[in-house]
């Protein structure tokens, strides 16, 4: 079957014509014209038929009609006298049409985009600035606002740490109502911004649990306070200086000088362990001698050492016992008091004394030791066989 396109290519005067009328829209109206035009077929071109045939094939072409798509002539024959003039005149007419529609459509399409620019979109302009002007306006009132909260705070002397930290959350917090209020101005409705924060939230939530429970640990940290910045702890595996606290993390120095930044969820879920609570710390050394030394010189060594040192407090008193019998040797407790500040460096230099003083009187620091005796056993000779 040949196309009205296919007809109008095969006469080369109205080729032109046919690749305009191949656009969409030119071609939906063709097929409606094509589809409610009923005459009958007529035979393909380039066959011949019989006078009376070709006369009864014009009849069937009214003027004004059109030739519909997909109508034919049978094989091997001609079109009669006059059908190829109505067929360029039919397909022009209709191709004027198409032309004509698609000009209609475009001109009420470009007019309605003019209107609502017109009429809404100098509205929606204005409502955007004035959303964006009022955004920077908000953020500048927060941080105002969180700024002078802040310095009520420090001035009430609240903790430094818990200062920061309730400055960020209301700053936070204040930026979404701003945020909510700019969305409101330009037409967003509170019920669809609100349900778009929270969802958002609740993503934000489940990608970032291991964060969120270290930010939950931070909190607990601030709020009851188990170290400050300053103190010597243990948690989290490690053990240092307090540096900083942070709402995610704490920071550590250690005694080797290296910052060791520990998760506050880490810390938290274990024994924290704050050498820096009391002002004052007790030192406790075990000392051994052997059973040769002498018990009462030994101990009177010991209380004289700690009475020469300035560093060791007199209140509460340093004390020196006896508190084992191991099996190497005689075990005494030595406990002196000094301030926290000063522990490692005293104890460090109570061990250092105490074994050159063990050395320069020959006491015997013991150690574990065992004896092993030789027996000689007498072996007989043995018999020999006859």
């Amino acid at each position: 079957m040949w196309s009205l396109l296919t007809i109008a290519q095969q006469f080369g005067g109205v080729e032109g014509l046919a690749q305009d009328f191949a656009r969409p829209a030119a071609q939906r109206t063709v097929e409606q014209l094509s589809q409610a035009a009923q005459t009958p077929a007529l035979p393909p071109i380039g066959s011949s038929l019989p006078m009376g045939q070709a006369a009864q094939v014009i009849s069937t072409v009214p003027t004004g009609t059109g030739l519909p798509v997909g109508t034919g002539l049978p094989a091997g024959t001609m079109p009669a006298p006059g059908v190829h003039d109505e067929v360029q005149n039919q397909l022009s007419r209709q191709l004027i049409e198409a032309q004509r529609q698609l000009n209609e459509t475009y001109g009420t399409w470009t007019k309605t985009i003019f209107k609502f620019i017109s009429e809404q979109g100098v509205a929606f302009g204005i409502k955007l600035c004035a959303a964006v002007l009022m955004f920077y306006i908000g953020k500048w009132i927060a941080r105002m606002f969180t700024n002078f909260v802040s310095h009520v705070m420090e001035r009430a002397g609240a903790d430094p740490m818990l200062v920061r930290f309730s400055s960020n959350v209301l700053y936070f917090a204040c930026l979404v109502l701003v945020v909510i209020g700019a969305l409101d101005v330009v037409g967003v409705p509170m019920g669809s911004a609100t349900a778009v924060i929270a969802a958002g939230g609740f993503a934000i939530g489940l990608a970032l649990q291991g964060s969120l429970s270290n930010f939950a640990a931070g909190i607990m940290l601030i709020v009851f306070k188990p170290f400050q910045v300053g103190d010597e702890i243990e948690a989290g595996g490690t053990s240092g200086a307090v540096e900083e606290i942070n709402i995610f993390n704490t920071i550590l120095k250690s005694g080797g000088n290296v910052q060791v930044i520990v998760p506050n969820g880490s810390i938290t879920s274990g024994v924290i362990k704050n050498n820096s609570a009391f002002p004052n710390r007790k030192i406790e050394l075990t000392i051994g001698c052997s059973y040769g030394d002498d018990l009462r010189s030994v101990k009177a060594f010991l209380e004289k050492l700690l009475t020469e040192d300035k560093r060791i407090l007199r209140e509460p008193s340093p004390s020196v016992s006896v508190v084992n019998l191991a099996e190497s040797g005689v075990q005494f407790s030595v406990c002196p008091w000094v301030k926290s500040t000063d522990y490692g460096k005293v104890r460090s230099d109570l061990i250092e004394k105490i074994k050159l003083g063990f050395d320069e009187r020959g006491y015997t620091i013991p150690f574990p030791s065992r004896d092993l005796y030789v027996h000689t056993a007498n072996v007989l000779p043995m018999a020999k066989a006859g």
